[in-house]
């Protein structure tokens, strides 16, 4: 009973999901929408939220992100963060931390893939110098 109650919790989430991401990709051609989280590792509860990132440019990302909540409506638990495409860079670490457990592009109007992957690789090890974790992705 309570298993079908959460199985049909998680597929109106992620139906819901699925129509924001299109109109969020709509609203917002020249954006990068990246999933990280439980979510992105597969690893989310039914009743998980959505954590996203959306790399637009703008001035302010916290003006965005209210932007983006208005035209999207979300009816479901997401949380977006704004941020600049120019903060995917080799010195960000907070990013990198985000991303490390997994993340999932799920649309990429900005061309970032690349960029991305190239920040994880080079961002890695300084996260294992300054993080100490008992995950044994952090081992060597």
């Amino acid at each position: 009973m309570v298993e079908d109650l959460l199985k049909r919790i998680n597929e109106e989430y992620e139906r819901k999901f699925s129509d924001f991401l299109k109109k969020l990709i709509s609203s917002y051609p020249d954006s990068t929408i990246v999933l990280f989280g439980s979510r992105a590792r597969g690893k989310n509860r039914p009743n998980s939220d959505f954590d996203i990132i959306v790399f637009v440019s703008c001035e302010n990302p916290l003006h965005k992100s209210i932007e983006i909540y208005q035209t999207t409506r979300p009816y479901f638990p997401v949380d977006i963060i704004v941020m600049k495409p120019e903060e995917v860079n080799d010195n960000n670490l907070k990013l990198t931390h985000m991303f490390y457990y997994g993340y999932k592009i799920l649309y990429d109007g900005l061309n970032l893939k690349e960029k991305i992957e190239r920040m994880m690789k080079e961002n890695v090890n300084k996260l294992k110098d300054i993080i100490i974790y008992d995950d044994p992705k952090y081992k060597s």
